[in-house]
């Protein structure tokens, strides 16, 4: 691990993928596991108090993390929010998972449609024709066969931010995960980014740690985000995050 003292109350440290696996720490792991993110953290900071001979970084903590395209991850500790340092990790932990479950909770719904047109389609087909029983187990099997298994966050999700300098620092970070597909909105005083993930969990996971620190909120497409489409200012409509890393 490579440790760096950027000032009297922030620390910046690179933590290999090794490091990571040596460690049994899986960049899915944040999301997954707050308890075991937490003592991860823990362990890291304690790890760089020691390296860098710091007895102490101030009173408030607060907890910055990025993922590297090589799957390496960049953590900043800085003096700020919080009253302990556990207090930083248990409430960054608890941003992964809160947001986790919101897009848990979308995809559900969205699998719920999907279940409902499937079973509509099944029954308007079933009315049109009586098929025999081999060809409805041919069917049957072709359906089990073709259905995907579906990633927890397939779902496009929303992201507000504050401010146009924090969606920009967001973007800074988030173009370094290869495969997003993204738009920029601004809706009253709240600049959004629509995010598209591809089927990878690493990609998601290391989206998320960006955006639960710069972001405020999440929304989806059903909550929240048809309305930024409709009464929203389009800032910029497909490579939102390449483009605003570029400012």
């Amino acid at each position: 691990m490579k440790f760096r003292k950027l000032d009297d109350h922030k620390i910046h440290c690179i933590i290999s993928q090794e490091e990571m696996n040596e460690k049994g720490m899986r960049i899915e792991d944040f999301l997954d596991h707050r308890d075991k993110t937490e003592e991860f953290l823990r362990e890291i900071l304690a790890e760089a108090k020691y390296e860098l001979d710091l007895d102490d970084m101030g009173h408030y903590y607060s907890v910055q993390m990025a993922v590297m395209p090589e799957g390496d991850v960049s953590l900043v500790i800085s003096g700020e929010e919080h009253d302990s340092p556990e207090d930083a990790l248990s409430d960054f932990s608890k941003r992964l998972q809160d947001f986790k479950e919101i897009m848990e909770e979308a995809k559900r719904k969205l699998d719920e449609k999907k279940e409902k047109i499937q079973e509509s389609k099944e029954i308007e087909d079933k009315e049109q024709e009586a098929p025999t029983k081999d060809s409805e187990q041919k069917a049957k099997e072709k359906k089990t066969a073709a259905k995907p298994e579906k990633t927890v966050l397939e779902v496009p999700v929303w992201v507000g931010f504050p401010t146009l300098d924090a969606c920009i620092h967001a973007c800074h970070h988030l173009q370094e995960q290869k495969g997003l597909s993204s738009a920029a909105y601004k809706y009253h005083d709240t600049y959004y980014l629509r995010i598209k993930f591809s089927e990878e969990e690493h990609q998601v996971a290391g989206t998320l740690l960006v955006v639960s620190e710069f972001g405020t909120e999440i929304l989806t497409d059903d909550h929240g985000g048809a309305v930024i489409v409709e009464h929203g200012t389009v800032l910029c409509k497909e490579h939102a995050v390449e483009t605003l890393a570029m400012l």
